[in-house]
């Protein structure tokens, strides 16, 4: 059944690296679609999202996971499972970073755990179209002092869709021969309302910039999907009430604009007509409870 789909370069590939490294921003462009949640500020991927990039003579099944940092609760030891899991089982790891940040301790962290995975490593620098030629060695060189053998090494600006192509071609001469696991007309493994809370919280992260990031959620409470709309109601979880009204807003303001932008990002992603309603509500310590963690999908299972 599986040789149906097609034959060439297949495997799976894991994206590693330091919170706002590009990770997500290399994800979307590769695919075509935007998958994963991109903003500036970091720590926007939470989930451990697939997408599945398809052509003739190779199928490359990527991993996005969440940038990699210091544990803080329980959430971040669930995201530092996923990404330690995703090493593991997959073929290749792509270890993207950030040359015009100085290398730090997250830096040293990726570096190591992609090391210890012991897979195929390209080192990946992103937003070489800014960075400097002595930023970029020496990014290259703390890097590699953490590996036995020099990986490869490949230069690119996700942003501006600079070198995507190539590090794909690279990708597939590094993935073994076998059956498509996917069909070709099939670029994620996520359901469209999963998809819907990441692009939901990126337009709350990027309009509210650095107050609450690590403090704000969002759940799909109803979602009824007709052949030319989508009625969406939604939750925006904070932990206390003052964040509640960073949210909302002077005259209810914030949550107007959050309610815009995300509508039209769905809109376009989703190629329909969108009807949002966004909700706020305070659930304190939410980061810390389980159970809800896991209903987000934010579990490392």
């Amino acid at each position: 059944m599986l040789e149906d789909y097609g034959y060439g370069n297949c495997g799976y590939v894991a994206i590693v690296g330091r919170p706002n490294a590009g990770k997500s921003t290399f994800v979307n462009q590769a695919l075509g679609y935007k998958l994963a949640a991109v903003s500036r500020v970091p720590h926007t991927t939470r989930r451990r999202w697939v997408g599945i990039f398809t052509d003739d003579d190779a199928q490359i099944i990527f991993s996005d996971t969440p940038g990699i940092h210091e544990s803080k609760n329980r959430m971040d030891e669930m995201m530092d499972r996923t990404i330690k899991r995703a090493i593991d089982k997959n073929d290749i790891t792509l270890l993207l970073c950030d040359p015009m940040r100085e290398f730090g301790m997250e830096d040293e962290m990726a570096a190591k755990a992609a090391a210890a995975g012991g897979k195929p490593t390209i080192l990946v620098l992103n937003k070489c179209d800014k960075a400097s030629a002595e930023e970029k060695r020496e990014m290259e060189s703390n890097y590699s002092a953490h590996f036995s053998e020099k990986p490869k090494i490949h230069h690119m600006s996700a942003l501006n869709n600079e070198g995507v192509n190539e590090l794909l071609e690279l990708i597939k001469e590094l993935l073994p021969k076998g059956p498509f696991l996917y069909p070709d007309d099939q670029i994620a493994d996520a359901f469209l309302r999963d998809i819907g809370e990441d692009i939901i919280r990126e337009s709350a992260l990027e309009l509210l910039h650095s107050e609450l990031p690590h403090s704000l959620a969002v759940m799909i409470d109803k979602w009824d999907e007709r052949e030319k709309k989508i009625k969406i109601e939604a939750t925006v979880l904070v932990e206390r009430e003052s964040q509640k009204q960073i949210v909302i807003g002077s005259g209810g303001k914030m949550v107007q604009e959050i309610q815009r932008q995300s509508r039209s990002k769905l809109g376009k992603s989703f190629e329909k007509f969108v009807d949002l309603r966004l909700f706020v509500k305070v659930m304190p310590d939410w980061q810390n409870r389980i159970g809800l963690l896991k209903e987000m999908n934010l579990n490392d299972k």
